[in-house]
């Protein structure tokens, strides 16, 4: 290509100083002569000299003779050196078996790429995928870069790479190169400037090492130290070797990061590259996330004027008939529900004593706290499994409208109830990280990442009930709702169970709707799955708060108030599903086999760690449940009767009294001593 390019520009040069020395000697042309046309008017001059055109031939001619030499020299060097490398003496042949590219003729063993490179090609020998050593010869046919290497001192350079088989080194990086050269290939090398540091190469070590003249950048000094052999030094390396040898020297480079996906620096990128995608991904969802709640604030600012004028009619009119939908529910205002009436089976919104919580739980004033265990749940909640869970599709307002009648009503009280407990439990959670802070921040940060989900749960079901033209009013709700104290470890216990209770009747509704797909009413209980992971990784915080604690779980005190909570939220759910049965049976549950499949699953769930726990697989705990539920069905009767309120309550009181002897006898009832903790009697032991 070379040899083409020149050719190509001595042609062109030629031509125009052929065309140059054109001249006319005769002004007047020859008679019968036929002078020459043009196109356009050329005045020719006569030639004066041709000392240009003679000197610029000889320079062409210079230049042709140089390619065709120094093509030639290149070449019987490369010979030459190939011969060397061949012949017996060399131990190229007593390490490869196949010398050349294989499919040449007898004997030639080079391949010439250029004018100034050869190669030879070796293989056939055991960990060795292949090697290659080329001549970079001098650009000796180039008559420029001739005379230019010539001031220069531009040596020729033999270039040696042995590519090794996959697997057969392990990992390492190690150049020794001559020292000005060492700081260039440092540079220039990706792997030398990621792995390596240069290394100081101690004399007490390797005493016959010439340190004056080379420079060793090495992954591990003891890779180095194992490398030079007593062999190696004597045969390249020594004294008296490096005289002989060490002015042809310029570097040795060995190292695994070849090509291919199985390298450090390859998995370094990959590792990189998958950062920098979760990063973006992060951002996005934030993004996402952060669009989202602009559009629903503007969405709230919006519906907020339009009902403003609804908000002043309602005031004025408040002395006059109440607002109701067509379902009979009462309003506070167009599209926003009034909150049922609290008894004592509505979910409850609870306060404690923080400053006895923090003295609790203070690093300061408790420095044997266990913190192992919670701060390992601490890194679980931080990754939000559920963050991008929560989305919702078209399928919910068409199912919406689906429901009429008492099923729509009854549902949408399940809505509100559910709504309202977790509510309740974003308002707690988001209190007490508020107040841990400074006495634990990592209990702090867990009970803020709780409300978080709790949050989470609350806004997508208020955002159901949308579905049905309803709406609850939180902020409302969280100013005029009345507040129930329980001191801390009673808080404790009691959300415990809540949580695990939770979790055992929403992944129960969900895989009876899964088996039975007819009866998916709505499409929030496909949530379900994910959603009751989040109460179960409540539940197991809580019991690791309880750990912390060892008195909430020792002694006859701590029995009877896990005796005493259990017994609570079984009743207390039991009337209440009970006492709304026709919402179960919609989705095509028995209620009665239902609440016993929760409660023996919560039960078995809470033996894990409570103390003490009600024996409910003895038939008289269901057997004293359902005379409760007969005794709360008629007090709801009677509630809904229209007879005069003390009238009302009079008629309450022997159902009442039934209702309150049950709880007495469930609670007297031989309980089982089960736990972690206290185990009594002849196969007592600790775990």
């Amino acid at each position: 290509m070379q040899l083409r390019a020149h050719a190509c520009l001595v042609a062109c040069l030629l031509i125009s100083a052929v065309v140059g020395a054109v001249a006319v000697t005769s002004e007047t042309p020859v008679a019968k002569t036929r002078p020459l046309a043009f196109p356009f008017n050329v005045n020719f001059k006569p030639q004066d000299t041709w000392a240009p055109e003679a000197v610029f031939g000889v320079f062409v001619f210079l230049f042709l003779i140089n390619i065709w030499r120094g093509r030639q020299s290149n070449e019987r060097r490369a010979i030459f050196w190939a011969t060397q490398l061949i012949s017996a003496e060399s131990q190229l042949p007593d390490n490869f078996a196949l010398i050349g590219p294989g499919n040449s003729g007898e004997g030639e063993v080079l391949v010439r790429e250029s004018m100034n490179i050869y190669c030879v090609h070796v293989s056939g020998r055991r960990y060795c995928k292949s090697g290659r050593l080329t001549f970079f010869f001098r650009k000796r046919q180039d008559l420029l870069a001739w005379a230019v290497s010539g001031i220069t001192r531009s040596p020729d350079v033999l270039d040696i790479q042995i590519d090794l088989s996959p697997g057969s080194i392990p990992p390492l990086v190690l150049l020794i190169a001559r020292a000005g050269h060492a700081k260039t290939l440092a540079k220039e090398q990706a792997d030398v400037k990621t792995f390596t540091k240069l290394l100081e190469v101690k004399k007490d070590r390797l005493a016959a090492w010439p340190s004056i003249d080379l420079a060793v950048y090495a992954e591990q000094a003891s890779a180095f130290y194992d490398l030079m052999t007593p062999y190696l030094l004597s045969h390249s390396f020594g004294q008296g070797a490096w005289e002989e040898l060490g002015t042809c020297f310029r570097h040795l480079h060995i190292t695994s990061e070849g090509q291919g996906d199985d390298t450090k620096q390859a998995r370094q990128q990959a590792k990189r590259a998958a950062e920098n995608r979760a990063k973006k991904e992060v951002l996005a969802l934030k993004a996402a996330e952060q669009k989202r709640q602009e559009e629903l604030m503007a969405r709230r600012e919006k519906k907020a004027e339009q009902d403003q004028p609804m908000r002043a009619a309602s005031t004025a009119g408040a002395s006059g008939d109440e607002l109701r939908d067509e379902l009979g529910f009462k309003l506070m205002r167009k599209g926003v529900k009034e909150f049922s009436g609290e008894t004592i089976l509505t979910p409850r919104f609870y306060t404690t004593d923080f400053e006895e919580m923090e003295k609790m739980y203070s690093l300061e004033e408790n420095p044997n706290l266990k913190m192992d265990e919670l701060e390992a749940m601490l890194a679980e909640f931080r990754r939000d499994y559920n963050q991008c869970h929560f989305v919702r599709n078209a399928t919910f307002p068409e199912a919406a409208k689906k429901l009429t009648g008492n099923t729509r009503k009854i549902f949408i009280e399940f809505l509100e109830r559910s709504c309202t407990a977790e509510f309740s439990g974003f308002l707690l959670y988001k209190e007490l990280g508020r107040r841990l802070k400074k006495a634990n921040p990592v209990l702090a940060e867990i009970f803020t990442l709780l409300s978080r989900d709790e949050a989470r749960h609350a806004g997508f079901i208020n955002k159901s009930m949308s579905d049905f033209n309803l709406a609850l009013d939180l902020g409302f709700l969280t100013r005029n709702r009345k507040y129930t104290f329980f001191k801390p470890k009673f808080i404790i216990y009691a959300t415990y169970l809540s949580e695990k209770i939770g979790y055992w009747r929403y992944i129960s509704i969900y895989r009876h709707l899964q088996r039975n797909p007819d009866c998916q009413l709505y499409p929030l209980f496909e949530y379900f799955e994910n959603w009751c992971q989040d109460e179960s990784r409540h539940g197991d915080f809580l019991a690791a708060t309880l750990k912390c604690q060892p008195e909430l779980l020792e002694g006859t005190a701590a029995r009877l108030w896990s005796r005493f909570f259990c017994l609570s939220v079984y009743i207390t759910m039991y009337l209440n599903d009970h006492q709304r049965s026709f919402f179960y049976e919609s989705l095509g549950m028995d209620t009665t086999r239902f609440n016993k499949h929760v409660i023996l699953e919560t039960n078995n769930t809470t033996e894990r760690i409570f103390p003490e726990v009600p024996d409910v697989e003895n038939p008289a705990f269901f057997q004293r449940l359902d005379e409760m539920v007969k005794h709360n069905n008629a007090i709801v009767q009677i509630g809904r009767s229209d007879a005069p309120n003390w009238l009302k309550n009079l008629q309450k009181l022997p159902h009442l009294e039934r209702i309150a002897k049950g709880c007495i006898l469930l609670f007297l009832a031989p309980a089982k001593r089960v736990g972690s903790l206290d185990v009594e009697g002849d196969a007592a032991f600790q775990y």
